[in-house]
């Protein structure tokens, strides 16, 4: 690449993270419960094993992201709001970088390598937060390439690659699994059509080299529970919104149909080489998982990024649009600048319309905030027994040093976790998917009834947490607390 290339490309790089750094970004709500284990971990130089933060007893929790949690509470309490906003941003100029250096040696126009980033990152424009997906994907990504390409000592790095993995990200460890069995069955697509022989050994030893590095972990071969337990249980998928099928606007959609085209008129993938055809059942699979489950699009969104533009660059040329001589910016100005145009307005107008979470550490601590004062209170005053809690709030309320009702961890409050059903209860009040079209508050005082609630701390911003504290102050049950955001009520004592 020449100099104005490499500066283009530094350029954009740093426009983005300066415009991250400096608009009110959106971390992940689950930022706080990491942080706090992260401490935890550190002072008490072990991993949990059991609920630590909820106030009902006896309670089984998986920390499966322990590593993440130590690296970020380090990082946290070292540069505060900055970590989270360097860590974001490294993420999402990382599978940039490392695609452009994968492909330096084929990429005709760097400017047609930037529109396609441009356009695969509006696939993947609602991911905006700090999160061990992130770094995982990267270490998946490193170790697919490994395979893909047969690079020199792959078996001990992969197995290297899989502790780390399974340490950071524990409950998407199938995926360190999956892509040897990927890289089987396109193998096995190969042999079909030109009779190349397979090498059936070198991949089960991989697969099973990713499976004892699988092992290495605080919860051993139980880690496995934690990734069929949560995937497979109805009401977290059918409630949590990372877990839903992905909602894809017509750009994105266009973007997917345009992008996977291409792969399929290029001339290499026509060829039927190996490490092309295992580049796209890669691809092609984690795509199809991103759309099933919105929490895999950021996979995608790297391999995509990574292993798809040679396809995207081989089309064009197809297509005399592109070719060594011209550029695509020298030869349809226009029609780049334009599309550019509208790509940026649309992943810009995607992230200002998102609401914002109450992801920042910082930000839930400040003394002045309405949850921070009725946290206090609660704790001044020693009534955090048997405390109802909205699932929304958990978090903030984990990091404040108040005992939840249910969280977002969620696993500590499935039936096949802890026996606990304590969040299908409570997606049972907020989806309506009671049988008997019972009022929200008489659901909300069956489900007091059952947990043994002595008091609610109700928030104002939402909806069920206002009809209930409305119902109960119409019964004339005791108001201990209220400010702007919050009311704490005493669901035994009335006035």
């Amino acid at each position: 690449m020449d100099k104005k290339g490499r500066m283009v490309i530094v350029g954009i790089i740093l426009a983005y993270a300066v415009y991250q750094m400096n608009k009110a970004f959106y971390l992940d709500g689950d930022i706080m419960w990491h942080y706090k284990t992260g401490g935890y971990i550190l002072s008490h130089l072990s991993v949990p094993k059991h609920d630590i933060f909820s106030w009902q007893p006896n309670l089984t929790w998986m920390p499966h992201e322990w590593l993440h949690d130590v690296y970020l509470y380090l990082f946290y309490s070292t540069f505060g709001i900055w970590a989270a906003r360097i860590l974001l941003v490294a993420s999402i100029a990382a599978p940039i970088f490392i695609g452009y250096n994968y492909n330096k040696e084929n990429i005709v126009d760097i400017y047609g390598f930037l529109i396609y980033i441009g356009v695969i990152k509006l696939i993947e424009a609602s991911s905006f937060c700090v999160r061990p997906s992130e770094v995982s994907t990267l270490i998946l990504v490193m170790a697919t390439v490994l395979i893909i390409d047969e690079k020199k000592h792959k078996d001990i790095i992969y197995f290297i690659l899989t502790v780390l993995f399974v340490n950071i990200h524990g409950g998407a460890i199938a995926s360190m699994l999956i892509i040897p069995v990927l890289c089987m069955f396109a193998d096995l697509v190969i042999f079909l059509v030109t009779k190349e022989k397979m090498d059936v050994k070198a991949n089960l030893k991989i697969l099973l080299i990713a499976f004892l590095g699988s092992l290495i972990n605080p919860q051993g071969i139980f880690i496995y529970k934690y990734t069929t337990n949560v995937f497979f249980n109805s009401y977290i998928k059918d409630n949590i919104l990372e877990y839903k099928p992905l909602n894809l606007n017509l750009a994105a959609a266009v973007a997917i149909l345009g992008i996977m085209l291409c792969f399929g008129a290029s001339k290499k993938f026509r060829e039927l080489k190996k490490e092309d055809i295992r580049k796209y059942a890669v691809m092609l699979a984690f795509l199809s998982g991103g759309i099933a489950v919105r929490r895999m699009i950021y996979p995608a969104y790297c391999f995509l990024a990574i292993f798809g533009f040679q396809y995207f660059q081989e089309y064009l040329i197809s297509l005399n649009i592109l070719d060594k001589d011209h550029t695509i910016l020298q030869k349809h100005y226009k029609i780049i600048l334009t599309t550019c145009a509208v790509v940026a307005t649309a992943i810009l107008t995607s992230m200002q319309i998102k609401k914002p979470v109450l992801g920042y550490v910082d930000y839930v601590k400040d003394e002045e905030s309405d949850l921070t004062e009725a946290a206090n209170f609660i704790k001044e005053n020693d009534i955090n027994d048997h405390l109802y809690n909205h699932y929304n709030i958990g978090a903030n309320l984990i990091l404040l040093d108040v005992k939840t009702y249910v969280d977002t961890r969620c696993d500590p409050f499935i039936k096949e976790f802890s026996g606990s059903t304590s969040l299908a209860d409570f997606f049972d009040i907020t989806t309506g998917t009671n049988k008997e079209n019972k009022p929200v508050a008489v659901l909300w005082d069956e489900l007091k009834e059952k947990y043994g609630f002595k008091y609610g701390l109700f928030d104002k911003e939402i909806s069920l947490d206002r009809e209930v504290a409305y119902s109960l102050k119409l019964r004339g049950y005791k108001i201990l607390f209220e400010n702007k955001g919050y009311t704490i009520i005493s669901v035994e004592e009335q006035e």
